[in-house]
């Protein structure tokens, strides 16, 4: 495929036909290769527990002496389990990760698996003339699913926890002047990414996926510059506190990418608690960034693992570009008249 005498349009076109005849055999006979030690025969089956052939006789070398058929899915001559996961019954869909590839939702349509860039831009899609080209690696400004550079600015030593205050804001601000950072941010200058609808948590604005572009490329400038940032999470519907959104803030000191689910994650301060171990956990303390939906969540948070979801950020660089002030929001539907005709007036400005 790197063959550097190939047009890219010939390339895309192999890759499109190899993905296209690709099939997984199930339900078959595993005599699929001939005899000996290259593939089974009719005297022999595949066991998807040990990934290797078996003689009818022949006992698996896992711990279970007498195995003559597939553990997994019990097949005798023939074996069900799925020839990707090797598991019966297939769960290489359960977690809605692409195979191919590799993330999720599956951008196999949109985005050339030759140079990783959406077919709009790959030069080999519909594009007038030839030539060889070397695809690039991927860019992080142009993909968002491409490894950051990690940054890890977290120091135990620094960390301030929710006994010595009592207030998880204080504690946060606490702990960026141990960073050196007098300035925490400000509720005039905030990116605001969701808000509280009816009992619902949806996001805010016309352009979220411009809204979070602009708040996580301002993370990013910021733990570039090494300097953590706070952030406001929302884990409780209804608790009315702050914008009427916010219920916690934590503050991000790290980046990464995890590979497995093929997403950047943030690591942050959890100041909910006066242990160490726990508040500065990289592992379990993470952010995690998805631009399709938009989305920049941790599952199980520390507050009564509760999930978190980043409602606000707050950047205390100086640079207040795309920000807007922290405002209290209500659902629409629970305005009087008077309000609303207020607030529509303020979103005119």
């Amino acid at each position: 495929m790197r063959d550097p005498d190939t047009s890219p349009e010939i390339l895309v076109e192999q890759c499109n036909s190899i993905l296209g005849n690709i099939q997984f055999l199930r339900f078959a006979k595993a005599a699929t290769r001939s005899g000996g030690e290259s593939g089974g025969n009719n005297d022999s089956y595949f066991c998807s527990w040990c990934n290797r052939y078996h003689g009818l006789d022949e006992d698996c070398d896992k711990p279970a002496p007498g195995v003559t058929a597939c553990p997994k899915c019990n097949g005798l001559n023939i074996c069900y389990c799925c020839p990707v996961c090797h598991n019966y019954p297939c769960d290489c869909f359960a977690s809605q990760t692409c195979v191919i590839c590799s993330r999720n939702p599956c951008v196999c349509a949109d985005w050339c698996l030759i140079c990783m860039k959406p077919v709009s831009e790959c030069p080999g899609h519909g594009t007038e003339g030839g030539g060889a080209v070397t695809p690039p690696d991927p860019d992080p400004e142009t993909d968002p699913y491409s490894p950051k550079t990690p940054v890890s600015l977290m120091d135990v030593d620094k960390f301030v926890g929710y006994g010595q205050f009592k207030n998880c804001h204080t504690a946060c601000v606490a702990m960026l002047k141990e960073h050196g950072i007098d300035y925490p941010g400000s509720p005039d200058y905030v990116f605001k990414l969701k808000i509280e609808v009816n009992e619902q948590l949806v996001d805010y604005g016309n352009d979220p996926a411009g809204n979070y572009r602009n708040a996580v490329n301002c993370i990013d400038r910021h733990l570039d510059a090494g300097r953590p940032i706070m952030v406001g999470v929302n884990h409780t519907f209804g608790r009315n506190i702050n914008e009427g959104v916010t219920d916690h803030f934590v503050v991000i000191a790290g980046r990464g990418y995890d590979s497995a689910k093929g997403m950047n994650y943030y690591t942050y301060y959890e100041v909910g608690t006066s242990h160490s171990f726990k508040g500065c956990n990289e592992t379990n303390n993470r952010f995690y960034y998805d631009p399709s939906i938009p989305t920049l969540y941790d599952e199980v948070g520390f507050v009564d693992e509760k999930r978190y979801d980043v409602a606000q950020i707050r950047p205390n660089d100086g640079n207040n570009e795309n920000t807007i002030p922290q405002m209290k929001t209500k659902s629409f539907f629970a305005f009087t008249e008077y309000e609303s005709i207020f607030y529509i007036k303020i979103n005119l400005l």
